[in-house]
């Protein structure tokens, strides 16, 4: 940003400005690109936002302080664009992370954090480490984050709750083991179980988000995640469905005949685009797919997963009335 202010006020050139995409007679040109050392990033400054519109009564009307400890991640899903945003996995030293978390705790009075990193676990490791140093350090704080299914055991999910952790959003993505292979997950449907049941017996309250609709999904792959849903519902607190959205930059975008789809469309939605199956559905069909796909899945849910009376009501308006949604139902 400094460099693009110098260059506006003519003290530079716009090719001396690094991460810079700008149009030149014409054409597009991506100016080099150049990483911000993780470490060099100060702790986020909230000074002069209205705060008190952040207090919710799920955390006892405090603020929820969001944090960053690490940038990108170690794994490379089919249809996550993380990759152009981001190329290199760096991790924030363990002395920073404290010094900058306990300021931040005096600063606005509050014990509650949401680590935004991609995935709180891209190294078991770092992570082992990061807790350890919680509570060595006395932080005394409550936290949640993202996590991927995979690199998690009994061990550290209960170092993580002596931390601080109190609740984890897993992006499960499906039930079925042929589609997790094909998202390029990197755990199985068996593995996502015993991840999300440790964690629920650890005391970590789990969420899970799945994927409607995802290119060449079958009843079948939906049936395997309907019974997933079924099968752990004990230990999921809640659930998001999204439908599939192609999104730019991803590996399915870059190499779509990989994975069976083409005529890529740019969607109604900014960076999204729509496509059709390699003998498989156009999109017209896909589409169509995707709304019944969601509403099957979240029927699921409806049925099997802890829902507060809020939730239910809120569940019932995105689904419509029981007659509704019965055509959707097993």
């Amino acid at each position: 940003m400094q460099r693009l202010i110098s260059c506006l006020q003519k003290e530079t050139g716009i090719a001396d400005v690094p991460n810079l995409l700008y149009c030149d007679n014409g054409q597009i040109v991506a100016n080099p690109r150049q990483e911000f050392p993780l470490e060099d990033i100060p702790a986020p400054d909230f000074h002069g936002l209205p705060l008190d519109l952040y207090r919710t009564k799920e955390y006892k009307e405090q603020i929820v302080l969001t944090y960053q400890m690490s940038k990108g991640c170690a794994s490379r899903c089919s249809f996550c664009n993380l990759v152009e945003v981001s190329r290199r996995l760096a991790f924030k030293p363990y002395g920073k992370v404290i010094t900058e978390i306990r300021q931040m705790k005096e600063t606005y009075q509050s014990d509650m954090f949401f680590f935004c990193d991609e995935s709180i676990n891209n190294s078991y490791e770092y992570l082992n480490g990061l807790c350890q140093a919680f509570i060595q350090n006395k932080l005394d704080i409550q936290w949640i984050a993202h996590a991927k299914a995979g690199n998690l055991d009994k061990s550290i999910l209960k170092l993580m709750w002596e931390s601080g952790c109190r609740r984890l959003a897993f992006g499960v993505e499906s039930g079925s083991d042929r589609l997790l292979k094909h998202m390029n997950k990197g755990f199985t449907v068996e593995q996502a179980e015993q991840v999300i049941r440790e964690a629920s017996q650890a005391g970590i309250t789990v969420n899970i988000s799945l994927i409607a609709g995802y290119p060449h999904e079958t009843r079948e792959d939906v049936n395997r995640t309907i019974d997933f849903i079924k099968k752990n519902k004990q230990y999921i607190n809640m659930v998001w469905v999204y439908k599939f959205s192609l999104n730019y930059g991803s590996d399915m975008f870059y190499h779509p005949e990989r994975f069976g789809i083409a005529n890529l469309r740019q969607g109604p939605e900014d960076f999204c685009f729509t496509f059709d199956e390699v003998d498989g559905l156009s999109w017209e069909k896909k589409r169509a797919q995707q709304k019944i796909s969601r509403w099957r899945m979240l029927w699921a849910v409806h049925n099997a997963v802890r829902f507060s009376q809020k939730r239910h009501l809120l569940l019932h308006m995105a689904l419509g009335n029981k007659e509704s949604v019965s055509a959707w139902r097993e």
